[in-house]
């Protein structure tokens, strides 16, 4: 026995198009979007302490900034080398 396809069945029935669809322009206007203000701060804040980190960390390396603990350790490495 053949399964039969109900798609395509020998009678067919249409249904009438209603007028109103019950949609309204409202539905389909885009909303104004939101500015993620707590994302800005947070990636302004993280790039701030970052460069200041990079700039502090190039001073110690170049010298510019030292401290008294580092000054005694390389007068005796002067002293005995």
């Amino acid at each position: 026995m053949r399964m039969r396809n109900p798609l395509k069945s020998k009678r067919r029935q249409f249904l009438e198009l209603q007028e109103d669809r019950g949609f309204t322009p409202g539905q389909f206007a885009t909303p104004e979007p939101k500015i993620p203000w707590k994302a800005i701060g947070l990636a302004t804040l993280l790039f701030t302490m970052g460069s200041v980190l990079v700039v502090v960390g190039a001073l110690i390396k170049v010298g510019y900034i030292t401290s008294e603990v580092d000054k005694a350790s390389r007068t005796i490495r002067r002293s005995f080398g």
